[in-house]
């Protein structure tokens, strides 16, 4: 994650709850993770609690990538941000580019969740 991405974070989790955290920690604490994943898992932990750290969210994305959804893809379902539909791979928002740095968009990932979940 970028400096910037990750003050986009910070401002979003603190609309959401209190952060007593600085941009400057949360950006220590996730650097080297690919930002959409990071969104993704604080917005997912914002759903089900609103006193989100870094640390949470750190957590957050490493046991995603340890333990993908059931369904293993985002794929079975459409993207409402690209608008790929299913069995499709996200793209550049307006292009035909596919994504490189994840899966798929969160809001599509976050989509794919909780539907895995109603099955």
């Amino acid at each position: 994650m970028t400096p910037a991405e990750t003050a986009r974070l910070v401002t979003l989790v603190r609309v959401i709850c209190p952060s007593p955290e600085p941009a400057a920690a949360w950006h220590r604490s996730l650097a080297d993770l690919n930002a959409p994943d990071v969104f993704a898992a604080a917005i997912r932990l914002a759903r089900r609690r609103c006193d989100v750290t870094a640390r949470d969210v750190r957590a957050e994305v490493l046991a995603r990538h340890e333990h993908p959804p059931a369904d293993g893809s985002a794929l079975h379902v459409a993207c409402p941000w690209c608008g790929a539909p299913p069995g499709r791979p996200c793209t550049v928002r307006g292009t035909d580019v596919r994504l490189r740095k994840a899966p798929a968009h969160p809001v599509r990932l976050i989509i794919a969740e909780g539907t895995s979940h109603d099955r």
